[in-house]
């Protein structure tokens, strides 16, 4: 076991997660450094800004810093009065660049798995992501009320989460910026983890909804051919049934067209009317000529 003492006040410790002797501090007036473990001894030592326009010392105030992933030399640094800090182990000069990019505290941050940006939260709920090489604002996550205290992102998936004093884990997508999910935790939170065993969990139930929207479309589609068939043979029990009379000797290989017996009837009913018709014409032209008689011999 080995203790030895580091500056104070202290506003956070991280622990170099590839270098994992190396450990960094930093707080209020008192600007970031690296000690060796082992031997209890400082090993770097941030720059600060030169001073301003009247010569007075531009404070410090280091509130979080994060390692980046792909390098035990480059260390990032959210302060309180909203600048971000780059600081570079190998230079002489390792203050890479420092710039204003909010003008409340910045409390949480965390590099992104590309190494290329980092996600911030301030003291009002809100979430942003800034370009390292530029500085500049990418999108902001929305939706947390309280001052943030904690940000992570995923190690696989395309997630960040945060916690804060609302009491809630949030989590975003960081492709959309939208909110994924959240929980409500009872108490502040001040850190959080992610676990790449997520990854896993995800993918199984991804399997499962892909699965059952599958059976759901197959049983759709069965169902959807079986209604067709029953509605094919209803429509085909109801079709009207004609029968074919042949006379006596005569084949159906002759060509020629018989109809039943409704449909013979049918003409045979025609023919009567007709006939009717005709017998009433000729009682009418008998009646006419027996009054033309009987006009004649009254004259």
């Amino acid at each position: 076991m080995t203790a030895f003492q580091i500056k104070e006040p202290i506003s956070q410790i991280r622990v170099d997660s590839i270098d994992q002797k190396l450990l960094s501090s930093g707080g209020n007036d008192n600007i970031l450094k690296v000690y060796d473990i082992e031997t209890g001894k400082c090993v770097f030592e941030g720059q600060n800004e030169p001073n301003d326009e009247l010569d007075l010392p531009i404070p410090i105030w280091d509130r979080d810093h994060k390692w980046k992933t792909d390098s035990n030399q480059v260390i990032i640094v959210g302060t309180s009065y909203g600048d971000l800090r780059l600081y570079d182990r190998r230079l002489e000069n390792n203050l890479v660049f420092s710039k204003k990019v909010l003008k409340r505290p910045l409390n949480a941050i965390t590099v992104s798995r590309d190494n290329q940006s980092v996600y911030a939260g301030d003291t009002t709920g809100d979430i942003f992501r800034f370009d390292l090489r530029r500085g500049k604002n990418l999108g902001s996550f929305k939706g947390a009320s309280g001052s943030i205290r904690a940000i992570e992102e995923h190690p696989v998936l395309d997630f960040v989460a945060c916690v804060g004093l609302d009491r809630f884990v949030r989590i975003y997508d960081t492709v959309s910026r939208l909110p994924h999910s959240k929980l409500y935790l009872k108490q502040q939170l001040n850190s959080l983890l992610f676990t790449s065993q997520g990854k896993l969990i995800l993918e199984e139930n991804q399997k499962e909804k892909i699965s059952s929207k599958s059976f759901s479309k197959n049983s759709h589609n069965n169902k959807t051919v079986d209604n067709l068939d029953k509605d094919l043979e209803d429509a085909w029990d109801n079709l009207p049934i004609a029968d074919d009379v042949f006379p006596e000797g005569e084949s159906s290989d002759s060509g020629s067209v018989h109809f039943s017996d409704d449909f013979s009837n049918d003409e045979n009913e025609d023919e009567n009317e007709n006939e009717n018709e005709n017998y009433n014409l000729e009682d009418e032209n008998e009646i006419s000529s027996l009054d033309e008689d009987e006009n004649e011999n009254d004259n």
